[in-house]
């Protein structure tokens, strides 16, 4: 890595201690990850466009430029909500961007929160996890 990459990824990293979150912080951390990530997705693009139709491979293309897009848009969409709530109430977004923070670094609480969040909304998450199972099973 360049001296000028590795500058920007000090400007722009996950902060190490919960006294450095603020949404600018995360903001900075998300929008730098959605642009790298996009050097990626342009290629997962070209390797499925330029793959031979009606092949397993082009299939297997497909799988990786979807899962690129989706990760793309999820991590844009988390930097608009931390954009829009500092706009909002600065304090509340960096409050926000702690949060956010505090359940990252727990390592299993924002997994754990995904169920708790369908079942909460009257979503089966053990219905969920089955139907993408069977979708993985049936993609083999």
């Amino acid at each position: 890595m360049s001296d000028a990459a590795k500058a920007i990824v000090a400007q722009t990293g996950w902060p190490e201690r919960e006294e450095d979150v603020t949404a600018d912080n995360l903001i900075k951390y998300f929008a730098r990850i959605a642009l790298s990530r996009g050097v990626r997705h342009e290629q997962t693009s070209r390797e499925w466009f330029r793959a031979d139709r009606d092949t397993p491979e082009r299939d297997e293309k497909l799988q990786a430029y979807l899962e690129s897009l989706t990760t793309i848009i999820g991590i844009q969409q988390v930097t608009v909500l931390l954009v829009e709530a500092q706009k909002r109430d600065r304090d509340q977004a960096d409050t926000l961007a702690r949060v956010l923070w505090a359940y990252t670094e727990d390592g299993g609480l924002l997994s754990e929160l995904m169920w708790d969040y369908m079942t909460d909304r009257g979503v089966d998450p053990q219905a969920v996890w089955d139907a993408a199972e069977e979708e993985e099973v049936a993609d083999v």
